[in-house]
Parts: structure tokens; sequence; C-alpha cells
């Protein structure tokens, strides 16, 4: 409320000349579905004001691996997400990708940097598949190839690197981040 109220002393100042110095909001209540009411003391004078709400809705939608997990499923969430109204928009990696940054950094962990290397391999083979199915221009296949070829590069770069629960964490979003950026370019 102290925001608002914040927020609302300089919208009634905009509202009457002079008032900044000389407003104190007393306080507000809701008169209707759509509008909240305050009473503003101004040079002891009571002036109630009803401002208009905009209501807001914002949908929230959250797709988990199986989701997203191979062309044709991540070609229908498209349908969904690109329908024109607000929404967040929350992807998770496509299916079997964390599982695959799990064992990647359980290698790292255990110091078998080939095992780990040969596990990147197969999963870049992974995405060059769908990126060849789901996305249509050359040019979306060459940004999106490079966008994996750089998360990737990223989780090689802890190969020889002083393990900790902090690099398995930045291991395991890539395949979010990954998802995310086809997503988007298709």
């Amino acid at each position: 409320v102290k925001k608002f109220s914040m927020f609302f002393s300089i919208f009634a100042a905009s509202l009457i000349p002079n008032i900044k110095r000389h407003c104190n909001i007393t306080y507000f209540y809701p008169c209707s579905k759509n509008k909240i009411s305050s009473i503003i003391l101004y040079e002891s004078l009571k002036i109630r004001i009803f401002v208009p709400l905009k209501i807001m809705t914002m949908k929230v939608l959250k797709f988990g691996g199986t989701s997203v997990g191979s062309p044709e499923r991540i070609k229908n969430v498209s349908k969904l997400i690109t329908n024109g109204d607000k929404k967040i928009v929350v992807l998770s990696a496509m299916s079997g990708t964390t599982n695959n940054l799990v064992e990647i950094a359980d290698y790292y962990k255990k110091g078998n940097t080939d095992a780990a290397s040969n596990l990147i391999g197969a999963l870049e083979k992974k995405y060059a598949a769908v990126i060849e199915e789901l996305l249509t221009t050359q040019a979306c296949r060459e940004k999106a190839s490079a966008l994996i070829t750089v998360e990737c590069n990223v989780v090689r770069s802890f190969a020889n690197k002083p393990f900790s629960i902090q690099t398995e964490k930045m291991i395991r979003a890539r395949g979010e981040i990954m998802s995310t950026n086809l997503i988007q370019l298709f």
C-alpha cells in the first residue's frame, strides 16, 4: 500500500496545482469492481478522488520437457504461445536434455572428461536433427546451430575446472536456454 500511496500522491499532485506540498492521503478503499476511492486532505479540505483501475490479467504458461520434446511438439507449443494474448511463457529443457546434462556434470565431478565430451557431442547431434526438422530457413538453422554450439561450449568449458554445486547448476541451466532459443527462432 505504501508504494501505491506514493504513486497515488504523485498522481493526485498532477491533478491539483501545488498539491504536492499539502497532499496527505489518508486511506484507500475499493468502491466498485474497477475503481478505487481515496480521501485526500488538501489544506484541510477533504477531496474524494475516484481512480479507475486497469485490471490486468496475465497468463503464465509452463511447458515441461515432454511438451517441447520434439519438433512436432514445439510447433504445437508455438501455436499456443503466439495467439496474440499477453502471457509469460516458461519452458523446460527438451525431453531427456536435463538428464544428459546431469550425467555430464556427474562425469565432470568424477574427472571423466572424455565421457562428458562424448555425451555433449551426442546432445549436439540431437539438437542438430531437431533444428533441421523444425526450422525452415537456412538463416534460422545457422543461427540456432550457433546458439546450440555456444551452449555446448559453455558446458565443455567446465572440463578442467574445479567442480562445485554452482558448476552443476550452470551446466543444468543450459537445457532451458537451448529450448528457449529454439522456440524463439521458430
